[in-house]
């Protein structure tokens, strides 16, 4: 059984209680504001981005590409280890088996751009950026007992206290050291959305500026699909409505590829 370290994921405390405000269409003649920081001695890295999906996914990838490609090198590692199979292999029949595309061009078909985005951004190829979002469904079909004991809460609003929800976030070992917290923006919308991350993923858990946040957590005694939308795709679909009964709704009625808990913070409950 393999090690791994605890994350320790930023407390989601929900203080703030912004309007919803609606987004336009993107002016993808709008050139994306990005900004890198390199904090924490170097194990932190805080992106902020704003522009289109395509847009701020190419600038993830361009500003991290060393680091994305870093890190997928490990991922292969892990998947000849555990697969006993030549990784890129692995991925190509992964992908022939499965059918999440679907889902996410049906859910969420912007962060599909976003995707296509860090492929280019990072020169690496898109059917491995895009299975490098699909961890909880590789571990799920593969049955590699990974990154099982994430635990989260969450407590309701009281008359001295906001609403708050926090979790630990277990991740593979060869995650350690680079994650990643992301600040996003489209160029034509007031919303924000912050999320945990790693170099070329597009998110782990996190909030948004319209009072909602996710936190979540994967159980294996559950069932799981080889079609759906992937864990990936569902955190930052929540992460794009504007109030927490939008983003209930949501969980509600997508197709889900693998098992796991949800904790939706709100402005007074969770």
């Amino acid at each position: 059984m393999k090690n791994y370290h605890v994350v320790l994921v930023s407390l989601y405390l929900l203080f703030f209680s912004c309007s919803p405000k609606e987004s336009n269409q993107e002016d993808t003649s709008v050139k994306p504001k990005v900004n890198l920081e390199i904090l924490a001695n170097g194990n932190l890295r805080y992106l902020k981005l704003t522009g289109s999906p395509y847009q701020r996914g190419f600038e993830h990838g361009k500003l991290l590409k060393k680091d994305i490609q870093d890190v997928i090198e490990l991922l292969y590692e892990d998947i000849r280890s555990t697969t006993g199979i030549d990784p890129k292999e692995f991925i190509t029949l992964f992908l022939e088996q499965t059918d999440y595309l679907s889902s996410v061009e049906e859910y969420t078909p912007e962060l599909l751009e976003e995707v296509k985005g860090i492929s280019d951004g990072s020169g690496v190829e898109f059917e491995t950026i895009f299975m490098h979002q699909l961890g909880d469904e590789y571990w799920f079909n593969t049955k590699d007992v990974m990154a099982h004991s994430c635990s989260s809460f969450g407590v309701n609003k009281t008359a001295k206290f906001p609403s708050i929800t926090a979790q630990n976030m277990d991740i593979p070992e060869f995650f350690h050291g680079f994650q990643t917290v992301i600040k996003a923006s489209e160029s034509n919308s007031s919303k924000e959305v912050m999320y945990l991350s790693v170099p070329g993923h597009l998110g782990l858990t996190g909030m948004n500026n319209q009072s909602v946040s996710i936190n979540c957590n994967t159980l294996m005694q559950l069932d799981y699909a080889k079609t759906g939308l992937p864990v990936t795709f569902i955190v930052r679909g929540v992460l794009s409505k504007d109030t927490q009964e939008e983003a209930l709704d949501f969980l509600k009625q997508i197709h889900h590829a693998s098992g796991q808990n949800y904790i939706l913070g709100g402005p007074e409950r969770v």
